[in-house]
């Protein structure tokens, strides 16, 4: 008995078996989306400490699942490269670590799909900067954090859940774009390069306080509204 009806007559299934011998059944259906309505308009930073920082002011921790599992599957690998191959208690050992592996996964995922889920329901206009992780993760102090971010993963999720939604719009700000950099009251540039444990800084051509991470969202949010104003073409062109 399924939990919930099919939105229509499945045209195909796969089986399909995980490393900690879970089935999974996935049906190919067709269904209509609903259209969102949200009325919000928002920018977002992508970072560490944070996984998200708003525009609005609003602060995402970041779950850190494989960090937070870390000392656990150190243990569970120590053990398996204890046993002898071939034996029960080596295939114990492994399943142990597979579905250590798997819960960190899985939520990691349940994290994503519920925020991206939320964003694309109460914003018509959603803001994220283009990150090259690929180059990111070269930085070995960091590397592992930004892994477990997964901010990739997170933006494809956003991509596909606003496309569906009929009424979002997600827009992508330049990798190369100075968020951080500039004050998002006079737009001026700061003439130094911030450094990564500074997260509040003095504007020096205004005097405003900024809240690095806010601060960054609200500049990615505007050049994302300034990038939409550039390439918005009247219905009579």
């Amino acid at each position: 008995a399924f939990s919930r009806a099919l939105p229509s007559e499945p045209s195909s299934l796969t089986i399909s078996r995980t490393a900690t011998g879970k089935y999974y059944v996935s049906f190919i259906c067709e269904y209509s989306p609903i259209r969102t309505t949200g009325q919000g308009k928002v920018g977002i930073d992508l970072g560490i400490k944070d996984f998200a920082t708003l525009s609005t002011g609003e602060k995402i921790a970041n779950p850190k699942p494989f960090l937070k599992a870390q000392k656990r599957l150190k243990r569970a690998q120590q053990t398996l490269s204890r046993r002898t191959k071939g034996s029960v208690n080596r295939n114990k050992a492994r399943q142990c670590v597979a579905q250590l592996h798997e819960r960190v996964s899985n939520t990691r995922m349940d994290f994503q799909h519920k925020l991206s889920r939320q964003l694309v329901n109460d914003n018509q206009v959603i803001a994220v900067e283009k990150l090259m992780v690929a180059n990111m993760v070269k930085n070995r102090k960091l590397a592992k954090h930004i892994s477990d971010a997964a901010w990739s993963s997170f933006a494809n999720t956003l991509s596909y859940k606003a496309i569906e939604s009929q009424h979002a719009t997600l827009v992508y700000v330049s990798t190369w774009f100075p968020s951080s950099h500039l004050c998002s009251v006079t737009h001026e540039r700061l003439n130094r390069k911030l450094s990564l444990s500074e997260r509040v800084w003095d504007c020096p051509y205004c005097g405003q306080k900024h809240d690095r991470d806010v601060n960054a969202a609200i500049n990615i949010f505007q050049e994302a509204e300034l990038n939409l104003a550039l390439n918005f073409k009247h219905p009579s062109e």
